[in-house]
């Protein structure tokens, strides 16, 4: 969604730029504990409580119903959306499934149905929807419903 930065990086004695560019192509989640024994952590802390994982998407985890105009720009754009959100899910599915492996507590929270704001259109920043998911995602932050642990099923249309 942002455009590519680039990092002045020096390799064998030569100037170079580092492309880096928006990873949420790659992967949807920043922690990935494949690998990670948090036996051996929570021992060498001296935890005996399970350990827990928060996670906290900026975003839906169900596609919304959207009307598209018929032209292959367009058809691409919403089935690149669609690949994202359908990754974000099976990258939260598996940090379920692993988190239950390892014997780790996992609380998920994200933008769910009830938040029916949209920015205006052609806007990227658009102000007012900013402070609107602001104030919903402080909302929801102090009340009793802001964690769950587990994923919405997705529901077909009628």
């Amino acid at each position: 969604m942002l455009p590519p930065q680039f990092i002045p990086v020096k390799y064998n004695g030569q100037s170079l730029e580092e492309m880096h560019v928006d990873g949420g192509l790659s992967s949807q989640l920043f922690f990935d504990p494949v690998g990670f024994d948090f036996t051996k952590v929570t021992k060498a802390l001296g935890y005996v409580k399970p350990p827990h994982i928060y996670i906290i998407r900026n975003g839906r985890l169900r596609t919304e119903f959207k009307f598209i105009e018929d032209d292959t720009v367009s058809l691409a754009a919403r089935s690149v959306d669609n690949l994202i959100l359908a990754q974000t899910r099976g990258d939260v599915f598996r940090e379920m499934y692993i988190s239950k492996k390892i014997g780790a507590k996992l609380f998920l929270t994200f933008v769910d149905e009830d938040y029916t704001q949209k920015p205006q259109d052609g806007k990227f920043f658009d102000p007012e929807f900013l402070k609107s998911l602001y104030d919903y995602g402080y909302e929801k932050a102090t009340s009793e419903k802001v964690w769950v642990n587990e994923i919405p099923l997705i529901r077909q249309s009628p």
